[in-house]
Parts: C-alpha cells; structure tokens; sequence
C-alpha cells in the first residue's frame, strides 16, 4: 500500500518541502525539483491506482491534455505538467509534477477578503469603482483562460474560484496573469475520459453544470461555460445565484433555470453593454448545453466585440 512522503523525503530527485494534504483522488506537496533549480507542485496518486483497469488510459490521456496545453493558446492560461511518473513508496502509485503557481492566489481567497471587509465596514465593496473595475478585468481574463483550453478542445469539468489562480503581473495588458489548475481530471471534449463507466465526474458543490449532475451524462465545453457563468455572477453581479448548503435543492434551481437575468453591480466599459451581458449570463446558465453561448462568444459579449451597429 502506498504511503505519504514526508518534509525532507526524495523522490525521483524531487525533495519535499511541504505536505498539503490529502485530497479525494491525491495528496498534494511543494517540492524542489533535482538540483533545487526550481519549486514544483508533486501530486501522489491515490486514484487510479496502478492496479485499476483504466490506469493505463488515464496516464496516456494525462499527456494528451498536458501535450494540448503546451502546444496551444492554454500555455498562457493553464498550469504546465513537468513530469510524471510510477514510483513505489510503501507501494506502487503514480505522481505529477506540475507547475507551481505562486505570488498571486485563488479567486476564492479574493473574493473572502472582499466579504471580510463588507462585514466589517458595511461597505459592498463593488460599490467602489476600483474595485468594480478589478472584477471586470478578472472576468474577462477567466473567459479568456476558458476560450484558449476550449479551443484546445479541453474542458476543465471543475470551474470554481479556487481554481482560478490570479497573479499580478504589469507588464501585461491585462495585469494579470490567470492560472488554472486542478486539471488532472479534465475532460477531452474529443475523447472519452478513461474512467468513463467506472465513476463519476469529478464536480464541486454549487458549481456543478447539469450534465455532471444527470445520469449518463458527461461534462464537456458547455458545462465549463455554465460553471463560468456562475463565478461572472459573483463577480458582475455580486452574488452566486443558486448557492445553497443543500445540494439538492441547489440542483432543483439549476434544472429550473431559476435565476433571473442578473442585474450587474456596475457600468460595463464599453463598446460592451450591460444588457447584453446580463442575457448571455443568464444564456449561460440555461440547463440546455445547446441553448449556452460558447467560451469565445462569452469572450466576445464581454468586450463589446459582438455588439451590431445601430
């Protein structure tokens, strides 16, 4: 059975210096790489083990995502895999080496700090025009991401403010760099993920699309953009629009398309308008994968790229 590395442990010339602990499928660490040349990500499979019937696949379809991120638009957006490997610790498992992304964090950890200075001030924060000027440019830089792993014909499968990794950075237009991670079980939207049939999706609570919450279904491009419709309206508009603690009941309003459209916490730069960005969020979040607009029409509709003259 495979056991946990610990701090100061050496694996295939990666030293552990920090255990961050087990998640559902892998335990996770930093580590410097052979040398010490650089700081990398190391993940320790626990699934798939090397005695499951699709661990094989699993591996092969790593490097096809890993080798579409590297050749495509995604290099800008997504973390890199460095290296892989079988290895016996205790037992026989399967690590990544990823990228480490650091000197920014999660939109998740943002968005907190915003909500921890609303609670202790009154103040919404969206209210302040910097701050409003912030969460446009990060939405536009999240469906950029998005855009460039989906014309790589990737999907995510897991979209959600802790898998988006921003880091300042101005010598760019933008100022930010975006980095999504978590990729290990995206999905091919042009081939058949290996654990197809033998388990589930891998989805988060409040941010799963319908497809990874209907039997026989399986995510792909437009789940990403209902998933990313819902982190536009807590950054347009304030607010996620079905977050609930009971999954349940979360999954009854996605299945209804209860939400309204959203009526957006500031004005749009333009050409882009306000309207026409709360219908293709609400257009997002249409339980119908046809009926959403794609990650480039998003792009697009953010801009003010597709507006038609009068």
């Amino acid at each position: 059975m495979a056991k946990k590395l610990k701090i100061g442990d050496t694996i295939r010339g990666y030293r552990i210096t920090k255990v961050f602990g087990p998640g559902a499928m892998a335990i996770s660490y930093a580590a410097e790489a052979p040398g010490g040349a650089r700081r990398i990500f190391l993940k320790q499979y626990k699934s798939p083990a090397p005695t499951v019937v699709w661990y094989g696949a699993f591996v092969d379809y790593q490097q096809e995502i890993a080798a579409r991120v590297r050749d495509g638009k995604a290099a800008h957006y997504a973390v890199r895999l460095i290296d892989s490997f079988e290895e016996a610790w205790g037992g026989p498992c399967y690590f990544q080496a990823i990228e480490l992304v650091e000197n920014g964090n999660d939109l998740q950890h943002i968005l907190d700090e915003e909500r921890a200075v609303h609670a202790r001030t009154g103040a919404w924060p969206l209210r302040d025009p910097t701050v409003w000027a912030r969460h446009v440019t990060w939405a536009k830089v999240l469906v950029a991401g998005v855009a460039a792993l989906h014309e790589a014909r990737i999907a995510h499968a897991d979209l959600k403010p802790p898998n988006a990794f921003l880091i300042e950075d101005p010598t760019i237009g933008s100022g930010y760099q975006l980095k999504l991670i978590d990729m290990d079980f995206s999905v091919l939207a042009d081939r058949r993920a290996p654990w197809h049939g033998h388990q589930g999706y891998v989805g988060s609570d409040n941010y799963r699309s319908p497809e990874h919450m209907t039997r026989g279904a399986v995510p792909g491009l437009a789940s990403d953009v209902f998933t990313c419709g819902l982190i536009l309206h807590e950054l347009l508009a304030g607010a996620h629009p079905y977050w609930r603690d009971d999954q349940a009941e979360y999954a009854q309003l996605v299945r209804a398309h209860a939400a309204a459209p959203p009526a957006l916490a500031g004005v749009m730069p333009g050409p882009a308008t306000n309207a026409e960005v709360s219908a293709t969020l609400h257009r997002c979040l249409s339980p119908d994968p046809a009926a959403r607009p794609t990650a480039a029409e998003l792009r697009a509709v953010l801009s003010g790229r597709s507006a038609r003259p009068a």
